[in-house]
């Protein structure tokens, strides 16, 4: 625990590849106009984590403290902000700053959801990251996503349609695989390795390609153009090709690889297949792009969650408070995590 009211823990990363360093810092004061101050309660550990402390991705100067997936309740409320009280679940994604035991919300900038009770404060914290790039990938009006229900409709307007998730049991993948079913999508073809059928068939895959059996480059091969939809949550050059050669004409494909990463010649591809590209790395942000999306979901968030039509991740708690995360971003770094969320709680920090 921090030895002074104005003081909290954090883990500091002072530069590229500097380590996630235990230290006592200044915490918050009091919220400006518009911002909320909030109590960490549980921070879930993202594979960008390790990528943003070895390679200084996406960070704007350093020192810094990362953690991008967190939630836990308003402890004060800055002027003007409305629909907000101190109590308050909450969770929001953010690029750092979770890795601490308090943090400033931009209202406007972040676009924080409550969390209902119908789900916990840990369940809450794998949400914010993973299911903002899989529902803006499949659901927001391009460029960023691919429109497939903008207004979030619960009339099933892809019913019929198939559909394949290439990392289906990636964070991003289990959400994108139930957002799909909701769309009304009857055939979700997961690849993904067998230990996690059960689980993804819960979720609403029919059906499971191992991908300790079938190399992701030879799944044209074995499966054949005939999906309407592809959502690649795993990135890379390999996978955004075998889901172009996946697709059915005027087939759709939301990945995760980053636009520098799409080559000209498969750029023409999808241009001369009458193909539509969604690319949704770092688009996870409700900026002006994909506002009316969340305001739609707003509307509907609740009810997702209450009705279990969307389920959290699975998670596994991380010992020691922050401390756990330095032990987690590792477990990333080494690809040894697979299926589930690994979530730490800050004030548990000795």
């Amino acid at each position: 625990m921090s030895s002074s009211t104005n003081k909290q823990l954090a883990l500091v990363t002072p530069s590229v590849g500097g380590g996630l360093l235990l230290q006592e810092v200044e915490k918050p004061g009091k919220p400006g106009p518009g911002k909320l101050l909030l109590k960490i309660v549980a921070t879930a550990t993202n594979p960008m984590d390790y990528k943003m402390h070895d390679y200084g991705i996406l960070v704007p100067s350093f020192p810094t403290i990362l953690g991008s997936d967190f939630a836990g309740a308003v402890e004060e409320v800055g002027e003007g902000v409305q629909g907000w009280k101190k109590g308050d679940r909450l969770l929001t994604a953010n690029i750092g700053g979770g890795f601490q035991q308090y943090t400033e919300v931009d209202v406007e900038a972040q676009f924080p959801f409550h969390v209902p009770k119908t789900i916990s404060i840990e369940e809450a914290s794998t949400m914010p990251i993973a299911f903002a790039t899989a529902i803006i990938g499949l659901y927001a009006e391009g460029p960023s996503g691919i429109g497939l229900n903008p207004t979030v409709s619960w009339n099933k307007p892809c019913a019929g349609q198939s559909a394949f998730v290439i990392s289906g049991s990636s964070s991003v993948g289990q959400y994108a695989i139930q957002l799909l079913k909701f769309a009304g999508f009857t055939s979700i073809v997961a690849y993904a390795s067998l230990r996690h059928a059960d689980l993804l068939k819960s979720l609403g895959a029919t059906e499971i390609i191992d991908r300790n059996e079938v190399a992701l480059t030879d799944l044209p091969t074995h499966l054949k153009p005939r999906f309407n939809v592809v959502f690649d949550a795993l990135s890379g050059p390999d996978a955004l090709a075998a889901g172009l050669q996946l697709l059915a004409d005027q087939g759709k494909l939301a990945t995760v690889t980053p636009p520098r990463m799409v080559k000209p010649e498969t750029a023409e591809l999808f241009a001369k297949g009458n193909k539509r590209l969604g690319s949704i790395y770092g688009a996870y942000k409700w900026n002006a792009e994909n506002e009316a999306l969340g305001n739609a979901l707003r509307e509907n968030f609740d009810r997702l969650l209450d009705e279990g039509v969307i389920k959290p991740n699975r998670y596994e708690i991380l010992p020691g408070g922050l401390k756990g995360l330095i032990e987690g971003t590792d477990r990333h770094r080494q690809g040894k995590v697979s299926g589930v969320k690994l979530i730490a709680r800050p004030h548990e920090t000795e």
